[in-house]
């Protein structure tokens, strides 16, 4: 039987919470695993806040579309770009970029 997986949306303009929020949420799954993301990480070039680890650059459930913050449209348009990242998982979540979660 194929594991049902959880595909999360994120819109992010500039946030520094986002690292945070991806940290926290894979911490508190019970099988973190079993989830997807996908990013529309609107960012200013040096920043350093919300630059993803290496690790999550690296890690095939995140799949991050990085915007020019000048060329950003708003949020309804970045959960746009995020939902053309949809790969059929079971369920989906539209999240904020400043989450923290429950275990479990």
């Amino acid at each position: 039987m194929n594991e049902e997986t959880i595909f999360i949306q994120i819109a992010s303009y500039r946030d520094p919470e986002l690292v945070k929020t991806l940290e926290d949420c894979i911490e508190n799954a019970n099988k973190p695993e079993n989830l997807r993301f996908g990013i529309c990480r609107q960012y200013k070039p040096g920043d350093d806040f919300d630059i993803l680890p290496g690790w999550m650059q690296n890690d095939s459930r995140f799949r991050v579309v990085d915007v020019d913050w000048k060329d950003a449209r708003g949020v309804c348009w970045a959960r746009n770009i995020v939902q053309n990242e949809y790969q059929d998982e079971t369920y989906t979540l539209q999240l904020d970029s400043h989450h923290r979660f429950a275990p479990g």
